[in-house]
């Protein structure tokens, strides 16, 4: 019989019997003479515990490796299951997928799929202009088509991170598509509830309103997250500013969120920002903020664009790393994890 395959019943027979002998005669033995430990205890037990020990050392070794490749990458551990044995490390590998978001989104550990209408990591380069369009990773997909429009825009390595920056404010340099016919389109149109969430580093901005993330035809902007100057965030809703945001924008890398949910009664929950996972207080808004229950307002000529609007002359001297879009209010605890998520790193897993 080869070691560690099931015995035969006759293979059973033959190897327990002697068994049962030597064990009717170690019984004897102990009755006649009494069960008399050494100074150590049991030498039978004492070698079976060092055995265990030993395949726990290697067990947990084990774990400890694959647990440091997912700490940078992996989401928090499931509270809801039970650990797989009695040393942490080992608990961390088993409940932790590294090919799954908190959301079940492959690829994407800890990032939220619920609702993902786009995301893009301007990841496709570390420096140059050779990408032709920005990649959606969300089927079917909306890959922007970049325009260069000369050297102001190009890839780069910010921080061991990749994505577009712009050397001037200003520029025509952008990457956009039109949402005509798209899933987006159908998903915005008329949506009460949605999430814009971009990771920037800016250097300076167009006095008229720099936009990280636009939809509008031409110079026009339909739902846009734009920023003046460093101390304040705008939001632009059917080509007004309708609420802005104390803030202070810097040249590190930052997290910006913008959601909206027009179901909320008080106007001013209806439009909230997000910096870094901190919420920004309102100033006085300065158009009409939506009204209860209104929708997106898109328009048939809307595009999609990021780092300008679509007529360009609106870019920010700064970085854009990585851009997504949310048919739904994010939830403040998913927003912080995200935040502490794409801070480490913002381009794909």
């Amino acid at each position: 019989m080869k070691l560690g395959s099931r015995p035969t019943s006759e293979q059973g027979r033959s190897i327990l019997a002697p068994m049962r002998g030597a064990v009717i005669v170690g019984l004897l033995g102990l009755v006649a003479g009494g069960c008399q430990p050494n100074a150590d205890g049991f030498d039978q037990a004492t070698t079976l515990g060092g055995t265990s020990s030993s395949a726990s050392t290697v067990d947990t070794t084990s774990s400890s490796a694959t647990t440091d490749t997912l700490d940078t990458t992996a989401g928090p551990v499931d509270p809801t299951e039970g650990p797989g044995s009695t040393d942490s490390s080992a608990t961390t590998s088993t409940s932790v997928d590294p090919t799954e978001g908190s959301s079940g989104d492959p690829g994407d550990p800890g990032l939220v799929s619920d609702a993902l209408l786009a995301r893009w990591y301007l990841d496709e380069a570390s420096a140059g202009q050779a990408p032709k369009e920005l990649l959606d990773t969300v089927e079917p997909g909306l890959d922007p088509l970049i325009t260069y429009a000369g050297l102001e825009m190009q890839y780069t390595d910010f921080d061991g991170n990749r994505g577009l920056s712009w050397s001037t404010t200003g520029d025509h340099g952008r990457a956009s598509a039109s949402l005509m016919g798209t899933s987006i389109a159908s998903a915005l149109m008329g949506a009460q509830r949605v999430t814009v969430e971009v990771v920037v580093a800016v250097e300076k901005l167009d006095s008229q309103g720099s936009r990280f993330f636009d939809v509008g035809p031409g110079s026009n902007s339909s739902f846009a997250v734009a920023s003046p100057r460093a101390n304040e965030l705008e939001v632009r809703w059917g080509e007004n500013t309708v609420r802005t945001f104390d803030t202070a924008l810097t040249r590190e890398r930052q997290v910006i969120h913008v959601v909206v949910d027009t179901t909320m009664e008080l106007a001013e929950d209806r439009i909230r920002a997000y910096h870094d996972g901190t919420k920004l207080e309102p100033k006085d808004a300065v158009g009409d903020v939506p009204a209860q229950g209104e929708g997106v307002p898109l328009t048939v000529d809307d595009e999609l664009t990021l780092g300008n609007r679509s007529g360009g002359r609106r870019s920010f001297e700064g970085y854009l790393g990585y851009a997504a879009l949310y048919g739904d209010a994010l939830e403040v605890a998913d927003i912080v994890h995200h935040v502490e998520i794409l801070a480490a790193d913002d381009d794909e897993p």
